[in-house]
């Protein structure tokens, strides 16, 4: 107990001294824990560290669970598992392969071996990338969601072959009873999460303390349970996160209650896997290099190619490739679960490891220059223009003069759509979001499904002969495409009044600041209410006409008590 309490103590100190580095220069913090999780490792027993990563990585893994949102993914759902199992076809076979090549000058890789480096090149890390999509996600950008429902996809892979992995030998009836213990494992939580977790949240009468202790309890149970079936844990937490998955609104202080432990296990994983990385011999280091240029370099080429042949734009492909270019926790906890077994030894798990690390450290990197990358691969041509899906899914007349041009079509894009359509004037709606091609068709008599960060999706909406270009998206990297692209009147909206003042003297015609128009208008009001008794009473009635528009619209939308 002592040693345990020494390591975590030093986990958070070491930690706790490089995370102030990182904030100090303004830098992703993922390379400085895993750097700061070396330096602990000289402190930190081995077996200690394992058990911090497994444990960590199960409770990640358990709040990777609770935040999966079936109907966010449903749109490119088919799309993520062509391209996901494409990918891990492709990667493991590659993996594989070229490990199985390697053995001919790297001792002890047989081939029981290299098929561990194969699911390493072959699965990528939900815990990196959605923590560095979260901003993506929350704007519901379509590349954000593909590479979201991706992983979803490969974390399931990954939890088949952890139930392969526990079975007690590589012979069918064991593989088949231990992936039946995960199926019971799963129909419970899908039990659990259509019936009991509602009951237990009514019970609770809307007390977050009691709603969080029972979901802590229901995870002790699947995690208790995944041990006596003698399967992973991983695959326990994975089976108690969808048993609570449930809509944040109603439960908002126990997910924030959840996201302070995701951060705290975030935390501990990211420094253990610091700690892992050992002084590599020729051999690791002939095997990682190996495996890192195979994960951070093509896999992004295969995810590419695979989205391009799917008709996705070459923005949006690259941009996912690059949120696939690292190592999975999963497949390091798949490597923990060998080491115990005895089936996993130097020089693949050690190679795997620093592999890991590595490419978690590339991949913060590559995210944080994702759209300089993707302008000096496209401006030199080495990226393949694939516009099938633009051309199918797209409707504007070759003689269409004078019009607007609307980016986005979210809520603020059909507003403008009305508005154009009130006083007469011609519109073209751009987007490249599938969730909204249907009504794009219905609504909309001009479109276009593409990407305005591509010049021929602009083409396609004839921004050349718009007289006024309108973009509803808070990306600076569209609003500046924008700027340098149109030579007319160009609106834009961003969340940052530095930011708008930044556009304004770039050439914007205006810049809509939500949060400002909002204090505006909310001081507007109080104002109101202050001088005239009469003001409440009409701004209750035109909040109300507002809400039944809102419910015309979308009529499944329902309101939350």
């Amino acid at each position: 107990m002592t040693e345990l309490l020494v390591a975590l103590a030093t986990v958070f100190v070491v930690g706790g001294a490089f995370l102030f580095i990182a904030n100090q220069l303004d830098l992703p913090t993922v390379p400085f824990f895993i750097i700061a999780g070396v330096a602990a490792g000289v402190f930190i027993d081995e077996d200690i560290v394992l058990e911090f990563a497994r444990y960590g990585i199960a409770f990640l893994v358990f709040t990777f669970g609770v935040g999966v949102n079936f109907q966010y993914v449903r749109t490119v759902l088919r799309d993520s598992e062509y391209v996901a199992l494409g990918q891990v076809a492709v990667m493991g076979g590659l993996g594989f392969l070229v490990a199985v090549a390697l053995g001919a000058f790297v001792d002890d890789v047989t081939v029981e071996k290299a098929l561990y480096f194969g699911v390493a090149a072959a699965l990528s890390s939900t815990i990196v990338a959605t923590g560095m999509l979260e901003a993506d996600i929350r704007d519901n950008l379509v590349h954000a969601r593909v590479s979201n429902s991706i992983h979803f996809i490969q974390d399931l892979v990954a939890i088949a072959v952890l139930l392969v992995l526990s079975a007690e030998a590589f012979a069918p009836d064991p593989v088949a009873a231990s992936i039946g213990y995960g199926v019971v494992l799963l129909v419970a939580a899908a039990f659990i999460h259509q019936f009991v977790f509602p009951m237990i949240s009514r019970l609770a009468g809307g007390s977050d303390e009691l709603t969080l202790i029972s979901i802590v309890t229901l995870l002790i149970v699947f995690l208790g349970a995944s041990e006596y079936m003698g399967v992973s844990i991983a695959v326990g937490a994975f089976a108690a996160g969808v048993a609570v998955r449930h809509e944040p609104v109603e439960h908002i202080g126990v997910f924030n209650g959840l996201e302070s432990i995701h951060s705290f296990f975030v935390t501990v994983f990211f420094v253990t896997v610091g700690a892992l990385v050992t002084v590599p011999s020729s051999d690791v280091l002939v095997l990682a290099f190996a495996l890192a240029v195979l994960t951070a370099v093509v896999k992004p080429m295969v995810t590419v190619a695979l989205m391009m042949q799917r008709g996705y734009d070459a923005r949006s492909a690259t941009l996912t490739g690059f949120n696939l270019d690292q190592v999975s926790e999963f497949a390091l906890i798949i490597v923990i679960e060998a080491i115990a077994l005895g089936v996993l030894v130097y020089p693949v798990s050690d190679a795997i490891i620093l592999a890991a690390a590595a490419t978690m450290i590339t991949s913060s990197l590559t995210r944080e220059y994702d759209e300089e990358i993707y302008g000096f691969l496209y401006g030199r041509g080495w990226l393949w223009e694939g516009h099938e899906k633009t051309d199918r899914r797209s409707k504007v007349a070759d003689d269409l003069r004078g019009h607007v041009v609307v980016v986005g079509f979210g809520r603020q894009g059909r507003r403008l759509v009305e508005t154009c359509r009130e006083i007469d004037r011609a519109v073209v709606v751009v987007d490249n979001d599938p969730n909204v091609m249907e009504d794009m068709e219905i609504e909309c008599e001009s479109y276009v499904f593409g990407d305005v960060m591509e010049d021929y999706t602009l083409g396609k909406a004839r921004v050349d002969d718009a007289t006024l270009v309108v973009s509803t998206v808070d990306q600076p990297a569209v609003s500046r495409r924008l700027l340098d692209a149109v030579d007319g009147d160009v609106f834009l909206r961003t969340s940052s009044s530095e930011e708008a003042r930044k556009l304004l003297e770039e050439g914007a015609t205006y810049v809509a600041v939500p949060d400002v128009l909002a204090g505006d208008v909310l001081q507007e009001h109080v104002e109101g209410v202050a001088d005239d008794p009469e003001y409440a009473e009409e701004l209750r009635r035109r909040g109300m006409e507002n809400l039944r528009e809102i419910l015309h619209r979308n009529p499944n939308r329902e309101t939350k008590r």
